[in-house]
């Protein structure tokens, strides 16, 4: 992204972002991994039935405070990837797709008490938290904190989300005493996308 990126504002940004967003997803191969790299905030993607790639955009409230936890030992995909079932009930898909709309529509209004419902998930996190040792000790000092937790991507790296600084410095340091090796990063939602300077 940084390259597309860096290049399109170096000859006058000929492209738009959609059309950024439909060269990295070619190169990429995922939209949902490149369009929060190009637009920030919170994007949902997909490719549609002429191989275009369709996003909605929605702005993440400010109030909410999220925190990294990098574990000192790394999942790879392919492991993330093969742990998963090949197949998905039909009551999972509609208790995801249900979950997932409701999430989304909490992390606008910054709905700290409906995105720990909505986060649960049985697509994915209850296959790939057994290629995470620390997974349950981790989710519980995110939850001691007043705060909710879910896997980044395939993992190791894990994500809370809480709704005060306090709290945050909270999983921050009780993460550090539990795992010293670990890191921990207090971060907030981009609200601009990518960005480009002249140095």
């Amino acid at each position: 992204m940084a390259g597309l990126k860096g290049a399109n504002d170096w000859f006058d940004a000929p492209l738009s972002n959609d059309q950024l967003l439909e060269l990295a997803t070619e190169i990429e191969g995922h939209p949902d991994n490149v369009a929060p790299a190009i637009f920030g905030q919170l994007n949902v993607s997909f490719t549609d039935e002429n191989s275009d790639v369709q996003t909605v955009h929605y702005n993440v409230d400010g109030s909410l405070q999220f925190v990294c936890l990098i574990p000192d030992y790394p999942v790879s995909t392919d492991q993330a990837r093969n742990i998963l079932p090949k197949e998905m009930s039909y009551p999972t898909a509609v208790y995801q797709v249900g979950h997932a709309i409701a999430l989304s529509k909490a992390l606008v209004d910054g709905n700290l008490k409906l995105i720990k419902h909505s986060i649960i998930d049985q697509m994915h996190e209850p296959y790939r938290k057994k290629l995470i040792p620390d997974y349950d000790k981790a989710k519980g000092i995110c939850q001691q904190a007043n705060g909710t937790m879910y896997i980044s991507g395939s993992g190791s790296t894990m994500m809370a989300i809480v709704k005060t600084q306090k709290d945050a410095e909270k999983i921050i340091q009780q993460t550090k005493t539990s795992f010293p090796n670990w890191q921990a990063y207090h971060l907030h939602i981009d609200a601009k996308g990518a960005t480009s300077e002249v140095i």
